[in-house]
């Protein structure tokens, strides 16, 4: 609120729009419990983030989800007209709570979960792709003894390199020819990408969303 009280003393009487992009604490609860770390000291759902600007003395202007639906995106305004009607996408505060007090239980069967899914496949025959941060915060859950085939990313600057958790990161090009079964994805943003850089390397299995 101290934050957002001083954006708005600093726009003055001048014509303002502006624009907040957070995670959603509740896509997050729900489904992808990964992007939980600590870079992210905060989370906001859409209708506490609204009520929040509006708090500080922001108009809401637009309110969506963008991403696949994981960041809330808020536009708001100083001295502009309001629109006759607003854009929201905020399922309201009852239900948003209640998601989030389930979060302890929710995640705890998501774990069970995933142990599951990796063991009826075989953790030899299974890989992450993406070590990013959400790729990092699944594997520091699920595989924590490091039994998982490889994990690979297409940034050069990251192959060869450690994961905090030991993990090596590999180059697409190192799972040919190997029995590759199951490819886990953390971020459904970049599935597509993913499925052509498999076909690239002719590499088919299948592709487990983890969110």
């Amino acid at each position: 609120m101290g934050f957002l009280s001083g954006l708005r003393r600093a726009c003055g009487i001048r014509r303002v729009r502006s624009y907040i992009e957070v995670p959603d604490a509740i896509y997050d609860s729900e489904r992808s419990p990964w992007n939980c770390h600590y870079p992210h000291v905060s989370y906001f759902s859409a209708t506490p983030l609204a009520r929040l600007a509006i708090r500080a003395g922001f108009r809401l202007l637009r309110l969506v989800r963008t991403f696949e639906g994981q960041y809330p995106a808020l536009e708001r305004g100083v001295n502009v007209p309001t629109p006759d009607q607003i854009m929201f996408t905020g399922m309201g505060l009852h239900r948003e709570r209640e998601i989030l007090t389930a979060f302890h239980e929710n995640h705890k069967a998501m774990m069970i979960e995933w142990h599951e899914r990796i063991d009826s496949v075989g953790y030899e025959h299974c890989v992450l792709w993406g070590a990013g941060a959400k790729g990092l915060a699944f594997l520091n859950a699920v595989d924590k003894h490091r039994r998982i085939a490889a994990v690979v990313d297409l940034n050069p600057g990251k192959h060869g390199h450690f994961l905090p958790t030991g993990h090596r990161i590999s180059r697409p090009d190192d799972l040919r020819g190997r029995d590759i079964r199951a490819v886990i994805i953390t971020n459904p943003a970049y599935r597509p990408e993913i499925e052509q850089a498999l076909r690239a390397i002719g590499l088919r299995a299948t592709v487990l969303s983890a969110h």
